[in-house]
């Protein structure tokens, strides 16, 4: 005598086990991808910002905060 099939509306247990875990892989994939980008991108946030403080400081160094942080601003705002 054979055990019944576990079934929920026409799907297996088995089945929907099988698909979930297929499901939790894909994210778990799209996960370590996005975490991957993420990295990145914070990589080339802190590389853009400590950029441009140098180049404050070289402005105040050289000009004391005058014509060329204007310059300097206005091609940061061109930039971004």
């Amino acid at each position: 005598m054979q055990t019944p099939m576990l079934t929920y509306q026409g799907i297996s247990w088995w089945d929907a086990t099988l698909s979930y875990k297929n499901e939790a892989v894909e994210l778990q994939r799209q996960l370590k991808h996005l975490q991957s980008q993420f990295d990145m991108l914070s990589g080339q946030a802190s590389t853009l910002i400590q950029g441009r403080r140098a180049r404050v400081a070289a402005t105040n160094a050289v000009n004391g905060n005058g014509q060329l942080k204007m310059i300097d601003d206005s091609l940061s705002a061109r930039v971004s």
